[in-house]
């Protein structure tokens, strides 16, 4: 699962097509990355629907998903979202992988808050660090890390899987080019 500012993925739709033929689910996150807490009701609209107008013209689906920058959510992001037609995520467990702590911090993070129905949050950002970090996790425990896509949508189709519920499988979900992975429950 991959969630997208609007602003970076106009240059590069290749990228989106990719992650949506790929089967990845492809979701909301804002087209500039604001703080939404300090917008307008119609700048927080703008934000989100200049993004999902983008995930549809090439993807040819709207995204269902929507993650609030900094997990900054107030009323009005919930009430747009809802709109919008898209249901929010947020993660339960942050790497802080955009600060680059090294991989063995990260690493720790991870297998800390690992569990049933757990959302990690990974970013572009991470760099090679997280790159590492997540193929350390996947090395040292590959039964409780594996790869895995939330669903089977494709380019050109709607699909409406929700998350899975806190004691179904855990899901792990990045910003860009990680996995998505499962643990057993």
């Amino acid at each position: 699962m991959f969630f997208v500012c609007g602003e970076m993925a106009a240059g590069h739709p290749g990228l989106l097509t990719e992650m949506a033929e790929d089967g990845h689910v492809v979701g909301n996150h804002t087209w500039s990355h604001p703080l939404l807490t300090r917008l307008s009701r119609a700048a927080v609209r703008t934000e989100m629907e200049s993004t999902s107008d983008l995930v549809e013209e090439v993807c040819g689906a709207r995204p269902l998903w929507f993650r609030a920058p900094y997990g900054a959510w107030n009323r009005a992001a919930f009430q747009l979202g809802a709109e919008l037609g898209m249901e929010p995520l947020a993660w339960t467990v942050d790497t802080l992988d955009w600060t680059e702590p090294g991989t063995r911090t990260i690493v720790d993070r991870v297998e800390g808050g690992a569990g049933p129905g757990v959302v990690v949050l990974a970013h572009d950002a991470g760099g090679a660090t997280a790159r590492r970090a997540c193929g350390r996790c996947a090395t040292t425990c590959p039964t409780c890390w594996t790869p895995a896509t939330t669903s089977p949508c494709r380019a050109g189709t709607r699909c409406d899987r929700r998350p899975p519920a806190r004691s179904g499988p855990a899901q792990r979900t990045s910003t860009r080019r990680a996995k998505t992975t499962t643990l057993p429950s």
